[in-house]
């Protein structure tokens, strides 16, 4: 416990240092019940809910501080309230501080090397999200990080999990079952299901079944998802990418080549360029120089697009696909590594 926040207790309730007032006290203030009491890390003490303000932003209610504005931090709640739960939205700060401290403790792991202990603790990361948004009245991703509020956002952390998890798999093929299961409880939870992240984790559930051997399920989910995103380039990419660069039991070059052929079809194509240029490379892969030099790239186009996009400034690089090998020498898929810092 917080030692400033520790000293404003009675016995073992909380209280508020503006009205005296502790849970289920009248406030001398207000003369209405306390129901909840608040910590202020700007003041730096307890005010309870009649002596602190309420505040709607987005949807969106957090409590503030009437003294120096700052969002207060619930220590106490009357039981009975929302069933007994708090349904409020506001996440502990102890809970936000052990979310903060798991998560970095990962990214030392996998700054080791230690990839599949890094997920290991990056799975109690998740499994304590999932019980905070339940138990706080979080329905979806967005709106936790909007109060989570850390220094790593959850967004970008299971972006990484996704990646670390697909790297984890390579060795053991029990954490292909857990990418699976993360993925789909992540997109469940997340609101927008168009956002980037969304496409690159039904993506990875795709792959995953690949390498455990469910073919037929794998092809049934990138037909499924390209049904539903027909003109996600990438997304057709990373299909043919399974029959040629990604696992090499499913090498089937025909399909890798008919796969690009039928993204190629799809009238307003994103990343039109980027798909011709890896069926080019692919016909060169397997010795089809004739049908190689027949397909043109707008390098120019594929820049300009690439650069507005992503508003990355304009720097010479070798290219390589994102799901071809790392060019480290680790082994793993470029977006997987290198590409994915």
């Amino acid at each position: 416990m917080d030692k400033n926040r520790s000293s404003w207790l009675i016995g073992e309730k909380f209280y508020c240092i503006f009205c005296g007032s502790t849970v289920g006290q009248i406030s001398d203030r207000t003369e209405q019940p306390v129901k909840a009491v608040f910590y202020c890390p700007g003041c730096k003490v307890n005010y309870c809910d009649q002596c602190s303000y309420e505040e709607e932003t987005d949807g969106i209610t957090t409590q503030r501080c009437l003294r120096c504005d700052s969002r207060v931090e619930k220590c106490e709640e009357q039981a009975g309230n929302s069933g007994g739960a708090n349904k409020t939205g506001i996440i502990p700060v102890d809970i936000k501080k052990g979310l903060e401290d798991k998560i970095r403790e990962g990214y030392r792991l996998l700054s080791r090397g230690a990839c599949q202990e890094g997920c290991d603790v990056w799975l109690e990361v998740w499994k304590t999200v999932v019980a905070a948004m339940d138990t706080y009245g979080i329905e979806y991703i967005e709106d936790f990080d909007k109060k989570f509020r850390g220094k790593e956002s959850i967004y970008n952390w299971a972006s990484d999990f996704e990646m670390e998890l697909g790297n984890a798999a390579r060795d053991n093929k029990d954490y292909a079952v857990v990418r699976i299961d993360f993925c789909r409880e992540y997109t469940e939870r997340y609101r927008d299901q168009t956002d980037l992240n969304i496409l690159n984790m039904k993506v990875a559930i795709a792959e995953s079944h690949y390498l455990l051997g469910r073919e037929e399920e794998g092809e049934r989910l990138f037909r499924k998802f390209l049904e539903e995103n027909p003109t996600w380039g990438w997304g057709w990419i990373s299909w043919s990418d399974i029959y040629r660069y990604v696992h090499e039991e499913n090498a089937d070059s025909n399909k890798a080549v008919d796969i690009l052929k039928k993204a190629l079809a799809v009238e307003n194509l994103q990343d039109r360029e980027e798909v011709k240029l890896r069926l080019k490379e692919l016909y060169y892969d397997l010795g089809m120089t004739k049908e190689g030099d027949a397909i043109v790239v707008n390098h120019r186009q594929r820049k300009q697009f690439r650069e507005h996009k992503f508003k990355l400034p304009s720097v010479r690089v070798v290219k390589v696909g994102r799901n071809e090998p790392c060019p480290c020498g680790s082994g793993k898929k470029y977006k997987k590594c290198c590409g994915g810092l």
